[in-house]
């Protein structure tokens, strides 16, 4: 099982925590600080290169100051200066190196110096002075080398140096680069959602016709600070409302009569998804979302993410266009019979524009030999050397200066229609805020630069490795779906042993073989899926090798036997290939809001839990090698993220109906939807496993308890849920699982509540139906005849509940119910016989006086006229205060004509805001303060 640390409770206070070991010839456990393990770490490392024992540089002092003492054999970096030593003494750095002074214990006695390298041959500035020939100096941003030894001063029409070229960059960012001869690399796309949960502000509003933020509510806003992220994708996920628009505000704070900028206007409302980039002005990115079609404003939901952008990663190499001369205006191309008309370049008599010049946003430019304060001597700016439509544009007339600093990174066209045209002789546009000579334009010279700045963001290394995968029961559909599991109470060998399958992704890319040697009457099936889980296609493999799509992140197996046979034993599949990272990645929510279903298998005893004396010894054997399977069903909130934070567990023990466990219990769907929206997983589980064909209720037996560990270890080891504890409510029988779970398994409770929910199995004599009565027996160990519990002395024609002739039978057996009866488990007892009174009537576990030991915190929702129950959970509420436990008592209103089946359902209700979801309305009060008392123990 791969550790899953980040479901642990973190360590915030290194200083006071220890970590434990153990030799393996003691019995107990020892303990380390932290920082003992640090300096013993260090001890054994040489991160410096200086020494085999060698730690990291602790200190960087100050020249002048007095070094300080460390522990043994540190090392302190020294920079150029002087030094006092701790006994006495001086060391001294001289400005051309820097040092690595050790520590012996009493004094600094080893120094290692490193002289720092020689930059006397760098490129700097010129300055008025000598300079032999080859010299090579910069003026601005231009390079220049001298011809011959010189004190001339640099300049384009200088005889003596030669223009070598610019130390201009030319940016490659997610716009194309300013030259159609540069090349650039581009990942495209990298998802990744901003923040958990989704990071959006919801404001009700709707558009007018400027657009701009109107305080209507007629719509939903959603806006979101997009910092310096400026390409996104925008998902809903269905049509909603009659209009989705995208776009952006440069305001920041949005107020309203903010102004609002379209990327996307969709009059039709067909579009599902829309990818959009915004200007680097821009502060928020909005969505909107009307509901002038009456759907719930509150329903209104969507995704945004990031996409991939250039990071500063790795050596990259950018063709760059350098020019040999400061005019960058070439009149010898001139686009004839041209204008910018209403934003767009389009054909127009008697007017010229310049082609398209390279620019870079930010940078000042001058134009040289036509003024700009002319009306009509307008730039145009571009984001592409071929673009038509005009970003941005500076409109020549009076006042306009010469010097304009550009808008983006991009090219630049002007308007050179005039009277004479004899400026054009002598037009100049040149880098910088001052007006060199004029220099005829020259062709420019192309260079591979090294520009480690614009590198994207590389893909995380993919390692090769030979592995064989995990399994599990249950198939994968043609749609990439986990489909329902095997539901047949006789658990059917025809449908349910055919199948085997990767529970978990496996984050498989490119190339990989795969060993089917032993797998001849099987298909094997590969799912793909793309990096946001998205299903990409389903293949049969023929071979023992296969290439993955270009797209694929994550790959899940299918084993399917072709025959009518059975799959007997856990199939072998062996993989080498190359994996991104770890193996695994945790499940998603493949199936949207749906319900995910999974197979599990149970490990339990063939004949019971215990041997009670050692005249069993030679009787049968309690080892069993047949393979028991369970199942169970989990829904995911949004907020969940399989390599995410880990969200928290609630585990619904659901009542006497609705076992089959296709979903969760139809009446309480809403209710969960509400824990979901609230960011909680919710779980249920079959309580039996293929062992016992034909039974359905909790009776609180071993094997209940094994499906329930089982189930529990399945979720943690394949879905990104936290480890430290998990949350259990139950409904009337489901009562009996509340109570027992957390002293029969290692499942870590954090809290528990019981819902009208029954303490006492032995009420019915551990089962509704005599097939589960025997089950139960048998799971606890119980052999021979047990139809005493089917029967109410010899009367077959009464109700088989608790009796005097059961209650014999159970008193014959006491010992080896001990410690798994709900409404016993910690209850201190002289002798098992206390489990079985006369009767288990409220009338006689009332004036019990027990103490019962319960470290979980407990809270009990009852009618006082489901008397039953009531005083039953009024009985374990009061033995479990006397043993210093929590339990919480919630009387809820009487009269509502069903008491036991509605007393968390029938309310009160109240309408809630949840954390994940917009308002839910008519929540039971009962779930609501469940769920509060649960978040008071997360």
């Amino acid at each position: 099982m791969e550790s899953k640390v980040n479901q642990l409770a973190p360590i915030d206070d290194f200083e006071t925590a220890f970590l434990l070991g153990q030799y393996a010839y003691e019995n107990g456990f020892r303990g380390v600080t932290f920082k003992e393990l640090y300096q013993w770490i260090k001890s054994k490392i040489d991160l410096t290169g200086l020494s085999n024992t060698a730690g990291l540089p602790e200190t960087f002092p100050l020249p002048g100051s007095t070094l300080s003492e460390f522990n043994i054999n540190e090392w302190t970096i020294l920079g150029p200066g002087t030094y006092n030593k701790v006994v006495e003494g001086t060391i001294t750095i001289a400005d051309d190196e820097f040092a690595f002074a050790q520590f012996d214990g009493l004094d600094y006695s080893r120094v290692l110096r490193i002289k720092l390298p020689d930059s006397s041959s760098k490129i700097s500035e010129f300055t008025t002075g000598n300079y032999s020939k080859d010299t090579v100096k910069t003026v601005g941003t231009t390079i220049y080398r001298a011809k011959v030894d010189t004190s001339q001063a640099p300049s384009a029409n200088a005889t003596d140096w030669e223009v070598l070229g610019s130390t201009q960059v030319i940016e490659v960012g997610n716009q194309l680069a300013p030259t159609s001869d540069a090349t650039y690399k581009y990942v495209d796309p990298i998802y990744s959602a901003l923040v958990e949960p989704k990071p959006y502000q919801r404001t009700r509003i709707t558009l007018n016709s400027t657009p701009a933020v109107a305080g209507f509510a007629t719509g939903v806003m959603f806006t979101i600070a997009i910092g310096e992220q400026k390409r996104f994708k925008v998902v809903r996920p269905s049509v909603q409302g009659n209009r989705f628009r995208i776009g952006y505000f440069t305001d920041d704070p949005i107020a309203l009569g903010s102004q609002f900028h379209d990327l996307l206007n969709d009059t039709g409302n067909t579009v599902l998804e829309h990818e959009v980039e915004v200007p680097e002005t821009a502060k928020h990115l909005g969505v909107y979302l009307s509901n002038e079609s009456s759907q719930d404003i509150n329903a209104l939901d969507l995704d945004i993410l990031a996409l991939g952008k250039y990071m500063s990663k790795e050596t990259f190499i950018v063709k760059n266009i350098e020019p040999t001369s400061n005019n960058l205006f070439n009149k010898a191309d001139i686009l004839l019979n041209h204008d910018v008309v209403s934003g767009v370049l389009q054909t127009r008599n008697g007017f010229n524009m310049s082609h398209p010049i390279p620019v870079v946003q930010g940078e000042s430019y001058t134009v040289v030999g036509k003024t700009m304060s002319v009306v009509g001597r307008n730039l145009y700016f571009f984001k592409n050397a071929n673009d038509t439509t005009v970003d941005s544009s500076i409109l020549g007339g009076s006042g306009v200066s010469q010097t304009f600093i550009s808008p983006i990174t991009g090219f630049v066209r002007t308007l050179v229609k005039d009277s004479s045209f004899t400026w054009l002789e002598t037009l100049q546009i040149n880098p910088g805020s001052v007006a060199l000579p004029y220099q005829p334009w020259s062709e420019p010279i192309e260079r591979d630069v090294f520009n480690p700045e614009f590198m994207p963001e590389t893909e995380s290394k993919s390692i090769v490795k030979n592995v064989i995968v995990d399994m599990a029961r249950g198939s994968v559909d043609s749609t990439g779906l986990l489909p329902a599991v095997q539901q047949d109470k006789a658990w059917k060998d025809a449908e349910f042993h055919k199948n085997f399958r990767t529970p978990r992704y496996l984050n498989l890319k490119g190339k990989f073989s795969i060993n089917k040697n032993e797998l001849t009457a099987y298909n094997v099936y590969l799912h793909q899926y793309d990096d946001r889980f998205a299903f990409i296609s389903r293949t049969l493999l023929t071979g023992n090798e296969f290439k993955c799509d270009s797209r694929t992140e994550y790959v899940k197996l299918h084993v399917n036997r072709t025959d009518s046979g059975v799959i007997t034993s856990l199939p072998s599949l062996k993989i080498n290939g190359k994996f991104s990272g770890d193996v695994y990645t945790m499940n998603n929510n493949e199936t949207g809001n749906n319900v995910m279903s999974f197979m599990v298998n149970v490990t339990t005893n063939a004949n019971g839990r215990d041997m009670l004396d050692q005249g069993q010894a030679n009787g049968p054997a309690q080892y069993d090698a047949n393979s028991y399977y369970t199942h169970g069903i989990i829904r995911l909130p949004k907020n969940y993220d399989p390599k995410g934070t880990p969200v928290r567990l609630i585990y619904f023990a659901h009542s006497s109906a609705g076992t089959q466990l296709l979903d969760f219990y139809a009446p309480y769907k809403p209710y969960v939807q509400y824990l979901l929206d609230e960011g909680y997983a919710v779980f249920d589980m079959f309580s039996w496993s293929s062992k016992y064909p034909g039974v359905t209720q909790y009776t609180g037996c071993p094997d209940n308890s094994a499906c329930s560990q089982s189930v529990y270890n399945y979720i943690i080891q394949n879905f990104n849920v936290r480890a430290d504890g998990v949350h259990l409510f139950g409904k009337s029988q489901g009562g009996v699982q509340v109570g027992n779970i957390q002293y029969t398994t290692s499942i870590p409770v954090k809290s528990k509540v019981f819902l009208a929910a029954t303490p006492t199995p032995f009420g019915n004599n551990f089962g509704y139906t005599n097939v589960e009565k025997e089950a139960s027996m048998r799971s606890f160990g119980v052999e021979g005849d047990v139809s005493p519990l089917f029967i109410v002395d010899g009367d077959t024609t009464v109700t088989p509940y608790y009796s005097a002739g059961s209650r014999s039978f159970l008193l014959q057996h006491a010992e080896k119910f001990v410690g798994y009866v709900s409404c016993w488990c910690g209850v201190l007892m002289d002798t098992p016989e206390e489990q079985f009174p006369d009767s288990y009537k409220p009338i006689q576990l009332l004036p019990l006086n027990y103490t019962k030991i319960d470290h979980v915190p407990s809270k009990a929702f009852c009618a006082p006229d489901d008397s039953w129950i009531y005083q039953h959970l009024k009985a374990v509420q009061k033995w479990t205060r006397k043993g210093g436990g929590i339990f919480e008592f919630r009387d809820m209103p009487t009269g509502s004509g069903d008491p036991h089946h509605t007393t968390d359902t029938a309310g009160p209700f109240v309408n809630v805001q949840t954390k994940l979801g917009g308002v839910l309305n008519n929540i039971p009060v009962a779930w609501v303060e469940m769920l509060q008392f649960f978040k008071r123990f997360d």
